[in-house]
């Protein structure tokens, strides 16, 4: 509510590759708990004027997600290029209809690990700054891409 309200007027430049790095680093023990293979490839030139708590928001839930719906021993990718972020994670193709995953409090199967809340926000975001958030599947890789 806060989000679709605009009360988050302040932004800066924000550095994507700073803050993706940090919480990569901030989520180590999740990543090595379900053994993840992260790579990155990071353009560290990419800037993006926006609110810095909505930037550590947006790129914290998708890096999450790409955690919490991982298999074991499985990988995440991470691009970001001078004008996108992409986060790939492995996985099993979803057994619904991908458009809801954006829906709030949609949650796949029976998880108690999620409150169906995290890409509903990411799309808020995305709305709020005329970002576009994409979803793809392939190659046995959930794929979320930011365009900003």
């Amino acid at each position: 509510t806060k989000i679709e309200n605009r009360q988050f007027p302040d932004s800066e430049i924000i550095r994507a590759g700073r803050i993706v790095d940090l919480q990569c680093e901030n989520l180590e023990d999740l990543i090595l708990n379900k053994n993840l293979k992260l790579h990155k490839n990071i353009d560290e030139n990419l800037s993006i004027d926006m609110n810095p708590y909505l930037a550590e928001v947006l790129f914290l839930n998708l890096i999450k997600n790409a955690i919490r719906h991982n298999i074991d021993s499985g990988k995440i990718n991470v691009l970001i290029t001078n004008n996108s972020f992409q986060i790939s994670n492995s996985g099993s193709e979803l057994k619904f209809d991908h458009n809801k995953l954006f829906q709030r409090f949609y949650k796949s199967g029976d998880s108690t690990e999620s409150t169906g809340l995290g890409l509903a926000i990411v799309q808020k975001i995305c709305e709020l700054y005329n970002f576009k958030i994409t979803y793809k599947y392939g190659d046995s890789l959930h794929s979320f891409t930011v365009e900003f």
